[in-house]
């Protein structure tokens, strides 16, 4: 949680579709002790196409981050997250202040394509 701002907006992937604002304490529950409690590891997370723009004491970045987590019982989950962040700068320090996580829908089930790639 260092990388986030107190005041972190959040879009993520999965109810509730925006945290509150301020998000931190429900992104920390959420993000940390939720999902790594039900996936202890180990874990794999590998970043493609990272693009960081920054201008002044404000930054974008956008990545496709593919991520495989392991269940308590050994059985894997592997998704592809498209991730938009962004950054300011506050006491020499980047942080994210808003996060959009998402995937692309098929059109033809109106069900999110997880394993999608560019």
């Amino acid at each position: 949680m260092a990388g986030y701002a107190p005041d972190v907006f959040v879009f993520g992937d999965s109810t509730p579709r925006e945290f509150p604002t301020p998000a931190w304490n429900a992104i920390k529950k959420d993000f940390f002790e939720d999902v790594f409690n039900a996936f202890p590891g180990p874990d794999t997370s590998s970043i493609d196409e990272l693009s960081i723009t920054v201008v002044g004491s404000v930054a974008y970045t956008h990545y496709v981050n593919d991520v495989t987590l392991t269940r308590k019982d050994g059985s894997k989950d592997r998704a592809i997250y498209r991730i938009t962040d962004v950054l300011r700068k506050r006491n020499g320090k980047w942080l994210v202040v808003l996060e959009h996580i998402s995937f692309p829908i098929d059109p033809k089930t109106g069900k999110p394509d997880v394993m999608s790639k560019p």
